[in-house]
């Protein structure tokens, strides 16, 4: 009893937050640590406070004491203390809301401590003209179920990523949050989530994908206006001789300003290849599934699968930096699956594509990203590399899991009862080799 009141005697006290620091705005506070940024919920800093102050769990303290008297744990008390160790490292970073939407913590890309502003305005500059997205180290939960953990998001310009992975696992989730820059995506990148059905109304199906081009439907508008002032200018009444000498000096000056101004919007139309975008929509409708009489219907009339359709078309047209597909498939028939995997397959900027379609996957993706055990693994290959080199290191895991077992059969392994050798090279002093991670037995999943 006189040892251990000694050693609480003896125990070091943990820092008290400095006057000024617990006098500063809780938002300051959140600064000081630069390794996280919290976002999501409605920004509410007393939850996230909570959150951070969350206690360990019963478990994970016992099995603390556990380690620290010395005791040798079992390989299934090893695996319970990686898991809730993690657990409660995470708990403490993302800002819990009750029974909040969304959590969300995103490390730091980590710019080097002293490196000045100058070398932070490069950085910020390099970002804002990058068109490739990389996020390190984010982790997103929904109502307190994890579903990503340090997780790296990279996606390279101008390659076709599919995204595969259990249902239920946080695959549209992250395609939201991408879609709401809720990760670290560059500036210059325009993003475009097909997420929703287009609207219903009397707008025609053609003219709701064709004006998805707002610039176009803009500069098409400021032409319409100025030709009908200057057919105006051109068509006025005639009037008295001092009169007409009047007000033709001033209609001059006015047509000439109108006619410099329709100069302009028509070289910004020709930019734009606002001539062939009519085709372009017609063309991808039709390729879709819209008859010539169907594209003059109007979107009110269409049904929720076909004004999906729509909303579809109006991305094409559009073609973003990074096009974010939840599915396409699924609300299209055979003929159009089969013309959107053509049309995807020549996509030259960056898609990232949700599909439970092996041949879909096949025949558009470079890359695949397969969501696993709340992490992101990439492939470089269609679907079927990644069929390959995925069995090969299943293959490897499954070799290594059995060669694991026999030796904790035999009490070699780490788990096994062999632990008489290292207590003996422990008492004669020898290197003593660290705990070895347990493996688990792989988990089966198989795209469609």
């Amino acid at each position: 009893r006189g040892e251990r009141d000694l050693e609480k005697a003896t125990k070091v006290a943990p820092p008290e937050v400095a006057p000024a620091q617990a006098a500063a705005p809780k938002r300051e506070r959140r600064r000081a640590d630069p390794s996280f940024a919290v976002i999501g919920g409605d920004g509410d800093d007393d939850g996230a406070t909570a959150a951070a102050a969350a206690g360990k769990s019963a478990a994970l303290l016992a099995l603390e004491e556990a380690v620290k008297s010395g005791r040798k744990l079992s390989g299934k008390e090893r695996r319970l203390l990686k898991k809730e160790t993690e657990s409660y490292e995470l708990s403490r970073k993302i800002a819990t809301l009750g029974d909040a939407v969304v959590e969300l913590t995103v490390a730091d890309e980590g710019r080097g401590s002293g490196s000045g502003a100058a070398d932070d305005a490069d950085a910020d500059a390099a970002s804002a003209n990058a068109r490739d997205v990389r996020v390190r180290d984010f982790s997103i939960g929904v109502k307190g179920q994890k579903l990503f953990v340090s997780a790296t998001l990279k996606l390279a310009h101008g390659r076709r990523y599919g995204l595969i992975g259990p249902n239920g696992r946080g695959k549209s989730t992250l395609l939201r949050h991408i879609a709401q820059r809720k990760l670290a995506v560059p500036a210059r990148i325009d993003i475009l989530f097909v997420e929703r059905e287009a609207d219903g109304d009397d707008t025609p199906a053609f003219e709701a994908v064709a004006r998805a081009d707002e610039e176009r439907t803009r500069l098409l508008e400021e032409q319409t206006a100025l030709e009908r002032h200057l057919a105006s200018e051109h068509d006025s009444p005639d009037l008295g001789a001092q009169a007409q000498a009047t007000s033709a000096s001033a209609s001059a000056s006015a047509s000439e300003a109108a006619l410099a101004q329709l100069s302009v919007v028509h070289e910004r139309l020709a930019a734009l290849g606002a001539d062939a975008c009519e085709a372009r929509a017609r063309s991808i409708l039709f390729g879709l599934g819209f008859t010539r009489e169907m594209q003059a219907r109007p979107t009110r009339l269409f049904s929720g699968g076909w004004r999906m359709r729509i909303a579809l078309a109006r991305a094409l047209l559009m073609q973003p930096t990074l096009l974010l597909l939840d599915e396409p498939d699924s609300h299209l028939d055979l003929n159009a699956t089969i013309w959107l995997t053509h049309y995807l397959s020549t996509w030259r900027n960056t898609l990232l594509v949700v599909s439970h379609d092996m041949d879909f996957l096949d025949n558009v993706c470079t890359d695949v990203v397969l969501l696993e055990d709340r992490q992101l693994k990439y492939y470089r290959g269609n679907y079927q590399k990644f069929v390959s080199m995925h069995a090969q290191q299943q293959r490897e895991h499954d070799k290594a899991f059995s060669r694991q077992e026999k030796e904790r059969r035999e009490g070699k392994g780490p788990g096994g009862g062999g632990s008489a050798g290292k207590g003996d090279r422990k008492k004669r002093g020898g290197p003593v080799e660290p705990e070895q991670v347990l493996l688990e037995k792989r988990k089966e999943y198989v795209v469609n």
